[in-house]
């Protein structure tokens, strides 16, 4: 498992597959707090937060999610539910 952790800067943030999930809760400058489950991406792309941003994530090994012992529909509920989003 390897944790990690990025700030924005307001310009765009480069997202490469590299095989794994990741578990990202997200701080905005403002308080508000999100929590995604990524998926297995195939693809690069790119997104954009506000300056200020920080992320912090948890990078899961392939098959990692089964083994916490919910399935991931589960645990997308309950990570929309610790933080007010929706799955």
């Amino acid at each position: 498992m390897t944790v990690w952790s990025t700030r924005a800067d307001g310009e765009p943030i480069e997202i490469w597959p590299d095989g794994c999930r990741d578990l990202i809760v997200c701080l905005a400058p403002t308080g508000e707090r999100t929590a995604i489950l990524t998926g297995l991406d195939v693809e690069p792309y790119s997104i954009r937060a506000p300056a200020g941003t920080l992320f912090v994530g948890v990078r899961l090994a392939p098959r990692r999610v089964p083994r916490l012992g919910m399935s991931e529909r589960t645990l997308r509920r309950r990570i929309a539910a610790a933080t007010g989003g929706s799955p």
